[in-house]
Protein backbone atom coordinates (compact mmCIF):
# COMPACT_ATOMS: atom_id res chain seq x y z
CA UNK A 1 0.00 0.00 0.00
CA UNK A 2 0.82 4.24 0.38
CA UNK A 3 2.69 3.26 3.39
CA UNK A 4 4.82 0.15 2.40
CA UNK A 5 7.79 2.81 1.41
CA UNK A 6 8.16 3.71 5.00
CA UNK A 7 10.11 -0.15 5.81
CA UNK A 8 10.81 0.19 9.60
CA UNK A 9 9.78 3.78 10.37
CA UNK A 10 7.92 4.24 13.51
CA UNK A 11 4.68 6.07 13.79
CA UNK A 12 6.63 8.67 15.91
CA UNK A 13 9.37 8.68 13.28
CA UNK A 14 6.63 9.24 10.59
CA UNK A 15 4.99 12.24 12.40
CA UNK A 16 8.35 13.85 13.78
CA UNK A 17 9.51 14.08 9.87
CA UNK A 18 5.93 15.14 8.51
CA UNK A 19 5.91 17.91 11.34
CA UNK A 20 9.55 19.13 11.16
CA UNK A 21 8.95 19.29 7.03
CA UNK A 22 5.25 21.07 7.18
CA UNK A 23 6.28 23.63 10.01
CA UNK A 24 8.69 25.91 8.23
CA UNK A 25 6.70 25.82 5.27
CA UNK A 26 3.34 26.70 7.31
CA UNK A 27 5.07 29.23 9.63
CA UNK A 28 4.78 32.62 7.55
CA UNK A 29 1.36 31.71 6.42
CA UNK A 30 0.00 31.13 10.07
CA UNK A 31 2.81 34.02 11.42
CA UNK A 32 1.09 36.67 9.15
CA UNK A 33 -2.22 35.13 9.93
CA UNK A 34 -1.30 35.63 13.88
CA UNK A 35 0.30 39.12 13.54
CA UNK A 36 -2.36 40.59 11.67
CA UNK A 37 -4.61 40.94 14.67
CA UNK A 38 -2.34 43.43 16.49
CA UNK A 39 -1.04 45.33 13.38
CA UNK A 40 -3.28 48.90 14.22
CA UNK A 41 -2.88 52.35 12.46
CA UNK A 42 -3.94 55.32 14.03
CA UNK A 43 -5.82 57.24 10.90
CA UNK A 44 -4.98 61.14 10.34
CA UNK A 45 -8.36 62.90 11.66
CA UNK A 46 -8.83 59.93 14.20
CA UNK A 47 -7.86 59.20 17.96
CA UNK A 48 -8.82 55.38 17.37
CA UNK A 49 -6.69 52.75 16.19
CA UNK A 50 -8.09 50.62 13.06
CA UNK A 51 -6.71 47.21 11.93
CA UNK A 52 -4.38 47.85 9.23
CA UNK A 53 -6.03 44.92 7.12
CA UNK A 54 -9.67 46.44 7.40
CA UNK A 55 -9.67 49.94 8.37
CA UNK A 56 -13.55 49.16 9.22
CA UNK A 57 -12.16 47.25 12.25
CA UNK A 58 -11.56 49.13 15.04
CA UNK A 59 -8.44 48.31 17.43
CA UNK A 60 -8.96 47.92 21.43
CA UNK A 61 -12.59 48.14 21.34
CA UNK A 62 -14.47 45.03 22.75
CA UNK A 63 -14.65 42.72 19.80
CA UNK A 64 -11.07 43.35 18.77
CA UNK A 65 -10.44 42.40 22.71
CA UNK A 66 -12.92 39.21 22.32
CA UNK A 67 -10.42 37.95 19.51
CA UNK A 68 -6.65 38.82 21.88
CA UNK A 69 -6.89 35.49 23.43
CA UNK A 70 -6.55 33.58 19.75
CA UNK A 71 -4.66 35.97 18.58
CA UNK A 72 -2.21 35.79 21.91
CA UNK A 73 -2.28 31.81 21.36
CA UNK A 74 -1.62 31.63 17.60
CA UNK A 75 1.70 34.46 18.82
CA UNK A 76 2.39 31.83 21.09
CA UNK A 77 1.82 28.24 19.21
CA UNK A 78 3.19 29.69 15.71
CA UNK A 79 5.04 32.65 15.78
CA UNK A 80 7.02 31.72 18.78
CA UNK A 81 6.52 28.34 18.95
CA UNK A 82 7.19 26.72 15.71
CA UNK A 83 10.92 27.98 16.07
CA UNK A 84 11.57 26.85 19.31
CA UNK A 85 10.46 24.13 18.69
CA UNK A 86 12.79 23.16 15.69
CA UNK A 87 15.90 24.86 17.62
CA UNK A 88 15.50 23.12 20.73
CA UNK A 89 15.23 19.69 18.71
CA UNK A 90 18.12 20.43 16.83
CA UNK A 91 19.95 21.76 20.02
CA UNK A 92 18.95 18.98 21.61
CA UNK A 93 20.11 15.86 18.99
CA UNK A 94 23.21 18.38 17.81
CA UNK A 95 25.60 15.71 18.61
CA UNK A 96 23.90 13.08 16.37
CA UNK A 97 22.55 15.22 13.41
CA UNK A 98 24.81 13.57 11.15
CA UNK A 99 25.85 10.15 12.55
CA UNK A 100 22.41 8.84 14.16
CA UNK A 101 20.31 7.08 11.53
CA UNK A 102 17.09 7.57 13.60
CA UNK A 103 18.14 11.41 14.23
CA UNK A 104 18.83 11.78 10.54
CA UNK A 105 15.37 10.52 9.63
CA UNK A 106 13.58 12.26 11.59
CA UNK A 107 15.35 15.28 11.49
CA UNK A 108 17.28 15.55 7.98
CA UNK A 109 14.73 17.77 6.29
CA UNK A 110 15.22 20.36 8.12
CA UNK A 111 19.44 20.52 7.90
CA UNK A 112 20.83 18.06 5.36
CA UNK A 113 21.65 20.72 3.16
CA UNK A 114 23.69 22.55 6.11
CA UNK A 115 27.06 22.45 7.26
CA UNK A 116 27.61 21.08 10.55
CA UNK A 117 28.47 24.40 12.23
CA UNK A 118 25.19 25.83 10.74
CA UNK A 119 22.67 23.12 11.79
CA UNK A 120 20.05 25.45 13.30
CA UNK A 121 20.18 28.22 10.13
CA UNK A 122 16.40 27.19 9.35
CA UNK A 123 15.35 28.66 12.31
CA UNK A 124 17.44 31.65 11.76
CA UNK A 125 16.34 31.88 8.10
CA UNK A 126 12.48 31.55 9.32
CA UNK A 127 13.03 34.86 11.27
CA UNK A 128 14.56 36.62 8.31
CA UNK A 129 11.37 35.61 6.13
CA UNK A 130 9.27 36.88 8.85
CA UNK A 131 10.88 40.11 8.92
CA UNK A 132 10.69 40.42 5.98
Amino acid sequence: GALAGLGSASLSDVLASTLFALGPLVYLPLARATLVLFDCRTLPGSNAAWLKASLVERCFDARWWALFPLGLGGLTLYVVGIPALILATLRRHRTRLFADPVVMRRYSGLYKLMRRPFYALPVVLMGKKLAI
